[in-house]
C-alpha cells in the first residue's frame, strides 16, 4: 500500500525533491516495520556513510591546502631567484662579504636542502597564518596583511643577526626586511588570484 501511495505521488508531480522525501517516508515506515536487528544494521550503514562522506571532505580540504602550499613554495622560490639573480648577489657579498661562504671563484655557495626548507617554512606561514586571515579580503588586502608579516619574520631573522653577529651590514637589515614585506605580499596575491580564495 506504501508502495502504491508512492508511486501514485511521484506520477502526481515532477519535482524531483518532492519524490526523493515521499521515498525517505517509505524507507521510514519500512524501517518501523522491521526487527532491531535490521533497524541497528541500517542505522551502522547510515553512519559509515556519514564517515566516509566527512573523510572525502576533509582529503578534500587538505589537498586544497597542499596545492596552495606547493604553489607558495614555487611563488618564493622563483622570486627569491630573480631577486638574487637581479640585485641581491652582487649587494650580499658587498654587505655580507667575509662572513659568507663562497667557492674558490668567489662566488656564494647556497646549503639547497636549508634553503629548501626556509621556503617550505615561508609557505606554511602563508597558509596558516596569512590566508585564514584574510579569508574575504581582496588580493592586495591579503597581500598588506602578508608583507606585514614578511617584515616580522625578516625583522626576526636580520635583527637577531645584527644584534649576535660582528659585521652584520645595517644597510643588508633594512634591504632584506624590505625584501620579506615584497616577497610575502607577492606571494599572496598570486595565490589569492591563480585560486581565487
Amino acid at each position: 500500500m506504501l508502495r502504491c501511495r508512492f508511486f501514485l505521488y511521484r506520477k502526481k508531480t515532477k519535482n524531483k525533491l518532492a519524490c526523493v522525501q515521499a521515498f525517505a517516508e517509505l524507507g521510514l515506515c519500512i524501517i518501523k516495520k522491521k526487527s532491531s536487528k535490521v533497524k541497528q544494521t541500517l542505522k551502522q550503514n547510515a553512519i559509515k556513510l556519514s564517515f566516509f562522506a566527512i573523510i572525502k571532505q576533509i582529503t578534500k580540504k587538505i589537498m586544497e591546502q597542499i596545492k596552495v602550499w606547493v604553489a607558495s613554495l614555487a611563488s618564493f622560490i622563483v622570486l627569491d631567484f630573480i631577486y638574487f639573480s637581479a640585485f641581491a648577489s652582487k649587494f650580499t657579498q658587498k654587505q655580507l662579504g667575509p662572513l659568507l661562504k663562497l667557492d674558490a671563484e668567489g662566488k656564494m655557495q647556497f646549503n639547497y636542502f636549508a634553503g629548501l626548507l626556509v621556503y617550505a617554512l615561508m609557505a606554511f606561514a602563508i597558509v596558516l597564518f596569512v590566508l585564514p586571515k584574510t579569508n574575504g579580503l581582496s588580493p592586495i588586502k591579503s597581500g598588506l596583511w602578508a608583507a606585514a608579516l614578511g617584515i616580522i619574520m625578516f625583522g626576526l631573522y636580520e635583527l637577531t643577526n645584527f644584534s649576535f653577529i660582528k659585521g652584520w651590514s645595517l644597510p643588508y637589515v633594512f634591504t632584506d626586511i624590505v625584501w620579506g614585506a615584497v616577497a610575502f605580499f607577492l606571494t599572496t596575491l598570486i595565490v589569492k588570484m591563480v585560486f581565487k580564495i
